[in-house]
């Protein structure tokens, strides 16, 4: 269920144009806000840092995704078992990082700083089976440009610079979007 005072989802038109990988041996952070990577069915996922600051990352809602407070933008900021097209294994595609890399299910083989390794001379990422498995009793930033908190990304092996994103940023506070909603959103007026 959405949280009282949250907005139901509305559909958002992203336009995304990814590079295609190539892999560096330098890594670059991920951002600490904003989009790192596009779930298959087309929502983003954010970085956790918001979302483990006031632990809503920990709340089994949040890991089927929430908007924003204000604005109907559907995120995630963790891929698990909540999620339509989880498949529990490490050959299931879940997403792409904004680096062009695809992003598959969990694995018990070692990963790099990335969250990242090669599969039959590919590179790719792995998101982390349960949020538990991340220790955020160590400080966010790692060493070099990867990060501690990596449920989906612990940085990236790729270049972002060519990446371009856009998205519709019309208002729409205060809609509703959801004729089943499970709260009392206020409506504009007309509705």
């Amino acid at each position: 269920s959405i949280p009282r005072g949250r907005s139901s989802p509305c559909a958002a038109a992203y336009k995304l144009t990814l590079p295609r990988p190539e892999y560096k041996s330098r890594t670059i952070e991920i951002p600490a806000a904003g989009p790192i990577a596009f779930a298959r069915n087309g929502v983003p996922i954010y970085s956790p840092v918001w979302a483990a600051h006031n632990s809503f990352l920990f709340e089994e809602r949040a890991w089927a995704g929430h908007p924003y407070s204000q604005v109907p933008l559907w995120h995630y900021h963790f891929v698990g078992p909540q999620h339509p097209f989880w498949r529990n294994n490490e050959t299931q595609l879940v997403a792409y990082a904004l680096d062009g890399f695809p992003i598959f299910g969990p694995t018990a083989a070692a990963l790099d700083a990335c969250n990242g390794r090669f599969v039959r001379g590919q590179y790719q990422y792995h998101v982390v089976q349960s949020p538990a498995e991340v220790d955020l009793r160590r400080p966010y930033c790692a060493a070099g440009n990867a990060v501690n908190w990596n449920f989906v990304l612990g940085c990236y092996h790729g270049s972002t610079s060519s990446t371009r994103l856009e998205r519709d940023t019309g208002s729409r506070i205060g809609l509703q979007c959801s004729a089943d909603a499970d709260y009392d959103a206020p409506r504009p007026a007309g509705m």
